[in-house]
């Protein structure tokens, strides 16, 4: 049952500079812009984005996660302009578990300014307070360091190593495993 009220209604965050809301399609164009940049796409898994068709597909993965009840996906935007300026949030949410995977990716020209750090602490608040998760997941290329180094800021303990894990732009690559509790969460916050 609360599973089905998690679902019902999208959630709004908002910090100092950033408004977290649910993805739409006016995001299109910046979706496509952010993600056919090669610093932004290089640890994403896929080739850079070259149509719109490929930026309507993500927008319809975003919008499927919440509808499927499989987890959510924010929109991050500028309070000051209402821009997108990223994404971030949960999928493989698993209720009998109480777990949640967190992915990110955020417009290269908004890179180092601190705004994924200020994104991914509301989200994993939520995570913990409202989705009742005991534990969030996190994979990144073990070459993205500053993925990795974020999730660390944020309380996130690395867990291991999966060597040759996927196979992605032609070659295989290992993924570092990042886990973060409730409990540990509590503690740090």
């Amino acid at each position: 049952m609360e599973n089905q009220v998690l679902f019902e209604t999208f959630p709004i965050l908002e910090t100092d500079r950033l408004i977290l809301r649910q993805p739409e399609t006016i995001d299109l164009p910046l979706i496509l812009d952010m993600l056919s940049n090669e610093e932004v796409a290089r640890y994403i898994g896929f080739p850079t984005f070259q149509t719109m068709a490929e930026a309507e597909n993500e927008l319809g993965w975003y919008q499927a996660l919440f509808r499927e009840k499989q987890g959510i996906r924010w929109a991050i935007t500028d309070r000051q302009s209402g821009k997108f300026i990223g994404s971030c949030g949960f999928k493989n949410y698993q209720a009998v578990h109480n777990k949640a995977e967190i992915g990110y990716d955020l417009m290269y020209s908004w890179w180092n300014k601190g705004i994924m750090t200020e994104a991914i602490r509301p989200i994993i608040e939520y995570g913990f307070t409202h989705m009742k998760l005991n534990r969030i997941e996190a994979e990144a290329d073990t070459r993205n360091t500053a993925s990795i180094h974020l999730l660390q800021k944020v309380g996130f303990q690395v867990e291991g190593i999966s060597r040759e894990s996927e196979f992605e732009n032609g070659m295989y690559i290992d993924l570092v495993k990042l886990g973060l509790l409730r409990r540990e969460y509590a503690g740090y916050v």
